[in-house]
């Protein structure tokens, strides 16, 4: 009996609210990561999409580090290219390191991005 109460809270756990929040934010990681490696229309586009990034990073928990590894791999791309991090805006340089800084915190202790590629 104890078996079974156990397998229904493993189970309950995987739909949990918790799960489903980690999900929502995979998704959302995915989409805004793909659409940063595509050229924005307008700076004012690239900011709010660099601002909808940051909202989603700062709602991801470090013990969510391993679930969302993969759906970082876009947004992760993205924000160490050079029209990116060497945009002509100021306010997109700075909401870009605000980014990479939330990256670094959801996988601490590991690095989320090799010494070259911070060249």
């Amino acid at each position: 009996m104890a078996a079974a109460n156990s397998q229904e809270r493993n189970t309950s756990n995987a739909d949990s609210p918790g799960s489903n929040m980690v999900e929502t934010l995979k998704q959302l990681l995915v989409r805004y990561g793909t659409q940063l490696l595509k050229p924005c229309d307008s700076t004012e586009e690239l900011l709010e999409l660099l601002h909808n990034l940051h909202c989603v990073l700062i709602h991801t928990l470090h013990d969510h580090k391993d679930r969302v590894q993969l759906a970082l791999q876009s947004s992760k791309e993205a924000l160490i290219a050079n029209e990116l991090i060497r945009h002509t805006e100021r306010d997109v340089r700075i909401s870009v390191a605000s980014c990479i800084s939330e990256i670094v915190r959801i996988t601490a202790p590991d690095e989320p991005y090799k010494e070259d590629q911070m060249k």
